[in-house]
């Protein structure tokens, strides 16, 4: 609060205390009258002057008022944590760890992209996804405290590569079961391993190869009745894990485990692997395995 309010100088530095603080600072960026600051586990804070919105908040919005106290930035329907943040001069943008663009402030020249409020002096204060077309990431935004437009570069679309699984047959490694030397040598687990381009939310779901009797052109579960029919494989949706995974080489540990009370049974799987970010997904990839007993 020193000389809040006046032209005075503050020569000297002061820490500043981010009420809630969760991790480290990590950026800061300033604005013409604003500053924003983000932390390791992706919290935004604004403090300053809040005339055009720039501080994402109704807090002394539309005044010249100043904001000297750091405020938590909310940004509604926020997939990940935020990653980084420009301030011009009197908007300011931020990115999620999903390739959201968030924007707020004043948009006199467009600088939010959006048409709201385009070419009027009237504040922006709630941050708003910014619409790039689907199948759109944002890499990064660029920052300086004088500028009247925003820039952007664009995150190449997820890559999943190098599909694989360390092991086709394993068991669940259950204890409380007497196993035959055979079952024994089965290994416990596998590790399914990918490479991506980009972080991305990779999603593996799983189904469940089951024998059954073709009827009517369906591969429906055996009965009494069908038992003549000829035999098909029918696959049963048994669930999804969804997992945020980083650039470059990953392995999933998994021994059959869906949930707290979810386990894979003994049995023939597929495993249909695909990763998404922002609003595009790769192509499907699948793999089979089985679990032994025991």
């Amino acid at each position: 609060m020193t000389n809040n309010g006046t032209l005075n100088p503050n020569p000297t530095p002061t820490f500043v205390t981010l009420p809630g603080l969760v991790g480290q600072v990590t950026q800061v960026a300033a604005g013409d009258a604003h500053s924003l600051v983000v932390t390791s586990s992706g919290q935004l804070y604004g403090f300053g002057l809040n005339q055009n919105g720039e501080l994402g908040s109704a807090t002394n919005n539309g005044t010249g008022n100043p904001n000297p106290t750091p405020t938590f930035v909310t940004l509604p329907g926020r997939v990940g944590q935020v990653t980084q943040i420009a301030a011009g001069s009197n908007h300011s943008l931020a990115v999620t760890s999903r390739g959201q663009l968030y924007a707020f402030g004043d948009n006199q020249y467009g600088q939010l992209g959006s048409a709201t409020n385009s070419g009027t002096a009237n504040p922006n204060p709630t941050p708003r996804l910014v619409s790039l077309g689907a199948g759109t990431t944002i890499a990064s935004v660029a920052r300086g405290p004088e500028a009247l437009h925003s820039l952007i570069v664009l995150a190449p679309p997820p890559v999943l590569s190098r599909l694989g699984q360390a092991h086709a047959v394993w068991r669940a490694g259950i204890g409380g079961v007497r196993l035959t030397p055979a079952q024994r040598r089965v290994p416990i687990g596998t590790h399914f391993s990918f490479t991506l381009n980009t972080p991305a939310t990779v999603r593996l779901a799983f189904a469940r190869r089951l024998a059954g009797r073709l009827v009517r052109g369906r591969c429906v579960p055996g009965t009494r009745a069908n038992r003549t029919r000829r035999s098909c494989i029918r696959t049963v949706s048994a669930g999804p894990i969804i997992l945020d995974e980083a650039t470059g080489p990953n392995s999933v540990a998994f021994t059959g485990r869906l949930g707290p009370a979810r386990r894979l049974p003994p049995g023939n799987y597929t495993v249909t692997v695909t990763a998404f970010a922002s609003q595009l997904t790769t192509a499907a990839q699948t793999l089979r395995f089985a679990i032994a007993r025991g």
